[in-house]
């Protein structure tokens, strides 16, 4: 690769940015999308000095699940972040071991999980010590997509807790 695609080249900068709010990407398929939210994510992680879970990405597939994850992995080497994932074709229990610490702090394991919205909404309503009250990125990669499956309830959920942790910050 030469240069940054333009999607890249628009929203970098705007998601390095201090004062960087809400972006929402179209762009098709290939056009640098993930490359686009996880270079800023890692950016701004790198420095981070405690694991707590801090980035939601949320993606409609077990494969994108893998896919996501295997670059957020490429681009994070050596920067000592821990990237998690969470699929329904994976055990509960061997997932909520590797996201939460189950002894005495029950704090997260991971930085950022990469997850389907319902293996995300099963760590909400049943995973002891996983909470969202760090999190500073979230990402619904593939939003139409997610929005078309039946399974709506799953953003309802997300905002409820994220609001929840906010009001008890």
């Amino acid at each position: 690769m030469t240069g940054a695609f333009a999607v890249q080249s628009a929203v970098i900068p705007l998601l390095l940015s201090p004062d960087s709010g809400d972006i929402c990407i179209s762009a098709a398929t290939g056009s640098g999308k993930t490359l686009a939210y996880l270079l800023p994510i890692v950016q701004a992680l790198s420095t981070r000095v405690v694991t707590r879970l801090r980035a939601v990405i949320v993606v409609p597939t077990r494969e994108l699940v893998s896919q996501v994850h295997s670059v957020a992995c490429s681009l994070s080497t050596g920067t000592g972040l821990k990237i998690g994932t969470a699929v329904g074709s994976k055990a509960l229990s061997l997932e909520q071991a590797q996201l939460v610490d189950e002894g005495g702090s029950g704090g997260s394991k991971i930085d950022v999980l990469v997850c389907t919205p319902g293996r995300l909404v099963e760590h909400i309503k049943t995973t002891r010590g996983f909470t969202l009250k760090f999190l500073k990125w979230l990402v619904i990669d593939e939003a139409d997509r997610l929005l078309a499956q039946s399974f709506q309830e799953w953003v309802s959920i997300l905002i409820s807790e994220i609001e929840r942790v906010d009001l008890s910050a």
